[in-house]
């Protein structure tokens, strides 16, 4: 299952020592965002409602991404990084129901490895600020929760969980970059990713299957140069 990931990693760390021997700075950086996903849900073969009028995929809403970076300007003009990232999304309800009071989640999370090159430019001449465009090639990984919790009867909070899921991911990326000093910059940015994870599992007879599409990401990082 985790062979992608370990195929990943080993790819960054052989085009990372192969450009070790150029001149450039290194950097590592921080970042935190909004993902938008679009996320289809399905109950037994058929578009999920959550309750029986409502829309799973239409509740779903973003609790935020993070991730960790490390990369090398190969020169002026060209950089390339490692970024290992998680986020996801969420879809929670709750209310009564024949004298039962509940609260119903389901939620998807989502961690990456990936591996980006930019093209890197002064913007309008302007020394410390700069664009970024680029592409973006990793491994994504997918895993669905559902939680429920009942008051009122004999009813055992649920708890379930899908397995895991690698997808092949690719994207764009472009944004800004200003130089803070000599040793930092802040970065925005945005990526869209194609990927193509799917995950199911089981709630009292009823199969629920989660399939992600692709991931828009709006970012901010701060990176150290050294």
């Amino acid at each position: 299952m985790f062979k992608p990931f370990t195929v990943s990693v080993l790819a960054a760390a052989c085009i990372a020592a192969s450009s070790s021997a150029m001149a450039g700075d290194w950097f590592a950086g921080a970042a935190i965002g909004t993902v938008k996903q679009d996320i289809s849900v399905k109950q037994d073969g058929e578009k999920a409602t959550y309750p029986s009028d409502r829309n799973v995929a239409g509740k779903l809403e973003d609790p935020g991404f993070g991730a960790l970076r490390l990369g090398q300007y190969l020169n002026d003009n060209v950089r390339v990084y490692a970024t290992l990232g998680a986020g996801g999304v969420e879809a929670s309800e709750s209310g009564s129901f024949m004298g039962v009071n509940y609260k119903e989640t389901y939620s998807t999370k989502n961690r990456e490895l990936s591996f980006s090159a930019d093209y890197v430019d002064n913007l309008f001449g302007l020394q410390t600020t700069q664009y970024f465009v680029g592409g973006t090639l990793g491994m994504n990984q997918m895993e669905a929760e559902f939680k429920g919790t009942y008051q009122g009867t004999g009813v055992t909070p649920l708890e379930k969980k899908s397995k895991k899921d690698n997808a092949l991911m690719y994207g764009v990326q472009l944004g800004l970059i200003q130089e803070l000093g000599d040793h930092f910059s802040a970065e925005l940015g945005y990526r869209y990713t194609k990927m193509n994870n799917s995950v199911s599992f089981n709630i009292d007879g009823d199969q629920y299957k989660f399939k992600l599409k692709d991931q828009k990401l709006t970012y901010l990082a701060i990176n150290y140069h050294f």
